[in-house]
C-alpha cells in the first residue's frame, strides 16, 4: 500500500486487510522501489517511521502508545482547536482545505469517541496527546 497516511490504526486495518507492504508517499523513491520489490519477494514491509509502534502492539501485553491514537496531522488539527481556532482558521494556518480539517474533526471524533471538538480536546488533554 503506498498512501500518505501516517496513521497507526490505517497501518493495522491495511495489515489486516491483506497488505504485505504499507510504505509513505513521503518517502524517497529509492525506499518505495525497495519496498515494492521486497513484497513481489514475498515479504512483509511497514514504513520504518511506522514500525516501531506496530511491532510494539504485536508483542504480548503491550498496546500502542496513546500518542499513535492519533496522526501528526489530527493532533496539530486539535491543538489548533484548542488554541481557539475555528475551522477555517486552523485550515489557514495549516495550509489545508476546509473540507481536509472536517474529515480531520470527523476521524478525531471516532478514534476518541467523543461527541464534539470540546470534548475532544478535554479527552486529549487528559491522555496527553496535546
Amino acid at each position: 500500500m503506498l498512501t500518505q497516511s501516517d496513521d497507526y490504526h490505517h497501518v493495522i486495518q491495511a495489515l489486516q486487510n491483506g497488505a504485505a507492504g504499507y510504505v509513505l508517499k513521503s518517502s524517497e523513491l529509492d525506499d518505495i522501489e525497495r519496498t515494492i520489490m521486497a513484497v513481489h519477494q514475498g515479504g512483509l514491509v511497514i514504513d520504518p517511521s511506522l514500525s516501531r509502534v506496530v511491532l510494539s502492539s504485536l508483542l504480548p501485553g503491550n498496546n500502542p502508545s496513546e500518542k499513535a491514537l492519533l496522526s501528526p496531522r489530527e493532533i496539530e488539527v486539535l491543538s489548533a482547536f484548542a488554541d481557539g481556532l475555528t475551522k477555517k482558521e486552523a485550515a489557514t494556518k495549516l495550509d489545508i482545505s476546509y473540507h481536509t480539517v472536517d474529515q480531520f474533526t470527523r476521524r478525531i471524533l471516532e478514534k476518541l469517541a467523543v461527541p464534539s471538538a470540546g470534548a475532544a480536546i478535554a479527552t486529549a488533554v487528559r491522555k496527553g496527546l496535546i
